[in-house]
Formats: structure tokens, sequence, C-alpha cells
């Protein structure tokens, strides 16, 4: 167990890094298998500084995106109901809300993964979020609703719902 940080800066850094060294495809693995992305989703959730959430959220949607990885992630407690919780959040920070509906989307890529993602509520967040972000204000969180979205509708029972 390590040494709690409690400074914002510190953990803007230790977010920072992990965003960082989430754009490596081949550390996807070991920050899935290794607690790495439950501790991103914890900083998700508990950071109080908007960027810390952001690249929390960043590096969860490029870890996200190894399909290969997909089911474990989906697997791992509370880490879809993170992303989901912080999608539906209109007063959550729009950027990790972008990131997260990224994540949610490159998670959604695989069909596998789409019964226990919808289970916990994703359609109504994202079709409020696609709402919401699609009247000018910001379009690009909206396009990564829109693409988690796309990637559901490959499945045709989740058409009417959609």
């Amino acid at each position: 167990r390590g040494r709690r940080v409690r400074n914002f800066r510190e953990i803007r850094e230790i977010t920072f890094g992990l965003a960082d060294i989430s754009t490596d495809r081949n550390i996807h693995e070991r920050l899935v298998k290794k607690g790495g992305v439950d501790t991103l989703i914890n900083l998700l959730d508990t950071a109080q500084d908007p960027e810390a959430q952001q690249f929390a959220a960043l590096a969860l949607a490029n870890t996200s995106s190894t399909g290969s990885l997909c089911d474990d992630i989906v697997k791992l407690e509370g880490v879809v109901a993170g992303l989901i919780q912080y999608v539906g959040n209109a007063e959550r920070d729009s950027i990790g809300r972008q990131y997260c509906a990224m994540a949610l989307g490159n998670l959604l890529s695989e069909q596998s993964t789409h019964e226990e993602i919808t289970k916990l509520g994703c359609i109504d967040a994202l079709i409020k979020m696609l709402a919401n972000f699609s009247v000018g204000r910001d379009l690009e969180a909206g396009k990564n609703a829109a693409f988690a979205i796309s990637n559901l509708s490959s499945s045709r029972c989740y058409h009417d719902e959609i």
C-alpha cells in the first residue's frame, strides 16, 4: 500500500502519467490486470480537480481501445458503472464526460460486452448526453456519445431502446 496523495497537483501529475502511458498499447494489459483501471475509475470518482478527472477518463478511453481487453475491463467491479455514472451526470466536466463516452464506445465495440453494459443503464445516459451536446455547446462530446450508441446498435435487440 502506497502513500496517500492529497495534493491536487500530485493527483493531476499521477493521472497525466497514467494517461501518457495508456497511449502505449503494450501497457494496456498491465493496466487492466495490475489494478491500473481500478485506480483510474477511483480517481475519476474522487479527484476534485477536473483536469485530473479528464486525464483519468482519457486513460480509460485509451486502455479500452484494445478490443481483446474489453471483456476483462467490463468484468472489473465498478468500472462500467463509474463510466455510466460520469456520462449521465450533467454536473460533471464535459471533457471528462466526452472521454468516458469514448471509453464506453470502445467497450461497446465488442458485442460480447453489450448485455452487461446495457444492464447498468448506458443507453439512457448516452442518449441524454447526445441530446445535451448536440445543441452546439460541445459537439465533440455528442460525437462520442453517438459513437457509443452506434456500436451498441450493431446488436438488433437494443434498437427499440435506442
